[in-house]
């Protein structure tokens, strides 16, 4: 991790990670941009142009200019930073097994066959609109809070999913599915 000083008032932290080279543009103690894999990354506001500050826009214009880069910067809303993030997590190996939990914590997404093989574990005995909410709650897994018993939950990377059970398999279902409804908000 490094901390670099672009003026005064400015400062851009950086770090690797397994996904390339990261680093946060700091305008006034504020993240007003970020860079991730060679690519730069500044935030718009509700509005179109996002009208910052004089002294800002030569924060992130001298930041981006230290960079090696022909392509101009991408304009994205604030929603996209995190979105931009996720583009960038490395996919699962195929015939990768693993566990529900850890695929919500490295953000991975669920393949269509693994989604359909978690609603029938997850949805044997029940009504069409439970199995049709948690199909939508699986879609949406990477954003998903962890719970513990989501690691008992076994993908085998090749679509199937399983579940080890420790007292009372019914019951443990029922608690998976109903957190991953309630996580739904």
């Amino acid at each position: 991790m490094q901390l670099d000083k672009i003026n005064p008032n400015a400062n851009a932290l950086t770090m690797n990670t397994r996904h390339g080279r990261f680093s946060v543009l700091f305008s006034y103690g504020t993240p007003v941009a970020y860079r991730l894999s060679g690519v730069t990354y500044i935030p718009t506001r509700d509005r179109e142009p996002y009208q910052r500050s004089v002294t800002t826009a030569k924060h992130v214009n001298t930041w981006h200019r230290t960079y090696d880069n022909e392509n101009a910067p991408t304009q994205v809303e604030p929603a996209e930073w995190t979105r931009a993030l996720n583009e960038q997590r490395e996919p699962r190996a195929l015939g990768e097994r693993t566990d529900l939990s850890a695929i919500i914590r490295r953000g991975q997404e669920l393949t269509e066959a693994e989604v359909e093989s978690l609603v029938g574990l997850l949805t044997g005995r029940c009504s069409p609109r439970t199995t049709y909410s948690v199909r939508s709650a699986l879609l949406s897994v990477p954003h998903t809070p962890s719970f513990g018993i989501f690691s008992r939950v076994h993908l085998d990377g090749e679509g199937g999913a399983s579940y080890c059970a420790g007292q009372s398999y019914p019951d443990e279902i029922r608690t998976v599915r109903d957190c991953l409804l309630g996580a739904r908000g």
